[in-house]
Parts: C-alpha cells; structure tokens; sequence
C-alpha cells in the first residue's frame, strides 16, 4: 500500500513513503497521512461522515444522508483502485486505530473520464488537506488511464468552486446536462493517444460496459444505487 506522511510545513524535508506529497501547513503534532482507502475503513469513514457539520455533508452528497448506513459506508471502502479508487488523509486515533480527516475518489465514467468526489473535515479546511488529497488521487488516476476529471458542485457551495479553479479545473456544460442548481467543472489529465492496440481498446471497451450498466456516481461511491438506510 502507498502512504505518504505530511510533515510541518517548518520541517527541513518532507517524509515520503511513496511519491507526490505535498507540505502543509499543520501544528507540530498533527502529521497526517495520505494512503488509499482500503475495506477496514468503514468505521473510521462512518465517523469522519457524522463528524461534518450537516451543510458540509449535504453539500458532499447533494443530499441528506445517514452516516452510519452500512450500504453507504460499504460503497465508500470497498473499491478496487481502478473503476474506483480513493484516498484518506488520516491521524493517529483513540487506542491504536486511525481518524479520518479528509476523503477524495473518482469513479470511471465509462469514458476516458471519472467523476471526482471529495470532502474535509470542518476543522481541517484551508489546511492544505484538500490539495494534497487531490494531488494523490491525480497521481492515480493518470497512472490509471484516466484522461479527464470532472465533478458536479452546488451552486451554494462556492468554497469547493473556488478550489476546484484553482486546481485548473474550469467551467464546463457537462455532458448530457447538469441537474438544477449544480455547476460542473473539468480537467484534463492527458491528451488521448493517437494510436491504441488492440488489446488496449478491447479492455476499455469492457470498461465502457461495465461502467454504463452501473448506476450511481462517486457522490456515493461505487456506481451502485442511492443507498435507502
């Protein structure tokens, strides 16, 4: 497993344990840590998720949500960091286990795109969190053959509207259109190849299936449906 560890921003070196950390600017004894998402996490999400502040998980889901709902944490843990993949910035917790403080995934679109979906903790806004998360998940993802990422925000939610731009992210009409009172943004990861192999187009095309015959976004993880409970 891939982890990078967040030292100070003071500190003479950054620690890597994997590559593309990034400093943040962080008191001396919190060091988060960066690594992917794996199923043991659901406990540990389940609590960052009723830690927000009800606006700040509205506006991560679109929607009222209940954090403790099995279906839901399943569908954030359990991925296969290729269709979907996500990463967790993390601090030592309560007798041994992690605390959750930050969460970014993409689901694949079917395409040669993937939605990007990503909160942090209240307490831990304006700390670098938020670009760390999404440079690793980028890292990732262009390592995974994603070309593009794209995601779907509120229109009242102007603090993630402002980030995304600054990560070169930038206004576009979405495809198939955008629901009311949402605005979509893109960025490109890489130009398409000229010239694939066969082999290559054969996967993706599988992909392509897969992925379209599966609902949901990675508002809620896998591309499975709205979870009831």
């Amino acid at each position: 497993m891939q982890t990078l560890l967040l030292r100070p921003a003071h500190a003479s070196k950054l620690q890597t344990l994997g590559a593309g950390a990034r400093p943040l600017a962080l008191p001396i004894d919190a060091r988060p840590r960066l690594r992917p998402v794996t199923a043991a996490d659901a406990q540990s999400m389940g609590a960052f998720l009723a830690g927000l502040a009800p606006g700040s998980r509205r506006q991560r889901f679109h929607g009222v949500v209940n954090p403790h709902s099995a279906s839901l944490l399943r569908q954030l843990t359990v991925v296969d960091g290729h269709l979907h993949a996500a990463w967790v910035a993390v601090l030592p917790g309560v007798g041994g286990g992690e605390q959750v403080v930050g969460e970014a995934r993409y689901v694949r679109d079917g395409a040669d795109g993937a939605e990007l979906a990503m909160t942090v903790a209240d307490g831990w806004c304006g700390r670098g969190v938020s670009g760390a998360l999404l440079a690793a998940l980028t890292d990732h993802a262009k390592q995974a053959g994603v070309q593009q990422l794209w995601a779907e925000v509120q229109v009242s939610n102007s603090r993630m509207q402002a980030f995304l731009q600054r990560q070169g992210f930038g206004p576009t009409a979405g495809v198939g259109g955008v629901e009311a009172g949402v605005l979509h943004f893109a960025r490109t990861l890489a130009e398409a190849p000229a010239q694939q192999n066969l082999p290559r187009r054969a996967w993706q095309a599988c992909q392509t299936l897969w992925a379209r015959l599966q609902p949901g976004s990675a508002r809620w993880g896998q591309r499975v449906p709205h979870p009831a409970a």
